[in-house]
């Protein structure tokens, strides 16, 4: 009677049900540090330059709405009273600006 074979396949079944569950405490251990790892870096936000130039341009209008209401209404009191006067040149030199500008 050999002892050795009839305990061999149950210590070879035991030891690799071992490693499976060393297998299974070691992933854990490394999924639970990485998330421990995140917490102590805590959230981040990465925000692209397209979004950052639309914050800035936000930014740049919204005191622009105010003083265009103060021009308009200003306008509007010209035209009202007939004291309102458009200066040919400067509109043209304006429109000759934009155009050199878009052909650059």
């Amino acid at each position: 009677m050999k002892v050795s074979d009839a305990y061999g396949p149950q210590q070879v079944q035991v030891s690799n049900q071992k490693d499976t569950a060393a297998a299974k405490e070691a992933e854990e251990r490394r999924r639970q540090e990485q998330q421990d790892q995140v917490a102590r870096q805590g959230d981040r936000v990465e925000i692209s330059t397209a979004s950052r130039e639309v914050a800035r341009a936000k930014e740049a209008t919204t005191g622009a709405a105010e003083t265009r209401a103060d021009k308009v209404a200003e306008i509007k009191a010209q035209l009202d009273e007939g004291r309102y006067e458009v200066d040919a040149r400067k509109v043209a030199d304006r429109m000759l600006q934009d155009v050199m500008k878009d052909l650059v």
